[in-house]
Parts: structure tokens; sequence; C-alpha cells
């Protein structure tokens, strides 16, 4: 390109950035439209104190509040127990919740986990200990599968086994006695546990 097609291209580049930026400084904030990031493109609108918080709408669609040490949202006063006071929605895509270096605490009268997929679940990992403590502890399910690769501690003021459809079966890795069909059906009931808890 020539030096003078470098300067029409440079002043229409600043005529349609003119026409569509806009700035309004206050003492503390300022306010800004039309602007261009690197990030996330065009501002739509932008709030931003001198302490670098605001919010920032962006016309790609990205919106973000961010402060500086903590942001606090209340909401509920006129409320009954069975209403919503707050409400977090994603039509699409995924939530993520993520406390980088404490605690994450969820806390109420009933605390509900629900998987809505037909082929869903729920995924609890702990890189140490998941702790339950309850007064009753209750699991109903189809199938339940229980696996620890070193002990395994089954105590209770009264224990009992009951199976539905056969014998209860026990036995131990180094049991002689097995016939290869009992010892196959819990060598692959293993198998399967162990496979399922490295998920």
């Amino acid at each position: 390109m020539t030096e003078e097609e470098v300067k029409k291209l440079i002043q229409n580049e600043l005529k349609s950035f003119a026409a569509d930026y806009y700035r309004e400084s206050h003492p503390g904030f300022e306010v800004t439209s039309g602007g261009k990031t690197l990030g996330h493109g065009e501002t739509d609108y932008c709030m931003t104190t001198d302490k670098r918080q605001g919010v920032h709408f962006y016309k790609s669609g990205v919106a973000k509040i961010f402060s500086n040490k903590s942001m606090e949202i209340y909401s509920g006063e006129d409320s009954n127990d069975k209403e919503l006071s707050i409400m977090i929605t994603a039509d699409q895509g995924s939530i993520k919740i993520t406390a980088e270096a404490a605690d994450l605490i969820l806390e109420g009268r009933n605390v509900i986990i629900n998987s809505t997929s037909a082929d869903g679940g729920v995924s609890i990992q702990s890189k140490k200990t998941v702790y339950f403590r309850t007064p009753e502890f209750i699991v109903d399910s189809t199938m339940f599968t229980a696996s620890a690769t070193l002990d395994m501690l089954l105590s209770g003021g009264n224990l009992a086994l009951y199976s539905e459809a056969a014998p209860v079966q026990s036995s131990t890795g180094v049991d002689s006695i097995l016939g290869p069909t009992i010892y196959d059906t819990v060598f692959n009931i293993l198998t399967k546990a162990r496979a399922f808890f490295k998920r």
C-alpha cells in the first residue's frame, strides 16, 4: 500500500471508531461505550472505577462484574420460604463456581442436588476425605457398589445382610475353595467397581 492509502485507511478507521465511541469521566469512575478490547471485542457499556472495579458489558454478549475484595448479593426480605429469592440460570453452557484458595460452602435448610439428564450423574471427589455425619443415611439404588483398595470397615449396633434373589456370598482373595464361577463373579464386580471410582 502507498503512504496515501495507509493514511486514508487510518482516517476511515478513526472516523468509524469516533462515531461509536463514548466516554464520560467523573471523579473516581468513568463510563465508556464503543471502545476496543483485546479480550472481548467492542464494549457496549463499561463502568470502571479508579480502583479497577466495575460492571462491563460487551457487544459479544459477555458481561463481567468485578471487585477487589468481596461481593455480596442480598435478596428475599419480602419473600416467603416457598419462593425463589435468588436464581442463577444458564440457558446454554455450564455453570462453574470456584474458590481457588479457600472453602466453598453450601448451606441451607435443605440442600438438594439433582441430575436431570437420563444419562447424567453426580460426582463427588476429594483428594483426602469425604465425610458424612447424619442421624440417618439412606441409599436407594438399582445397583450399589462399594470398593476400597485397602481397608473396608462395616460396623453397626445391629448389622444385617439380606439378598433378595440369591444367597449372600462372601469370600477373600486367599480362599482356595471358591469355585471359578463365584470367583469370576466377585472379581468382575470388583473390576467394575474400581473402574467406576477411577472415572
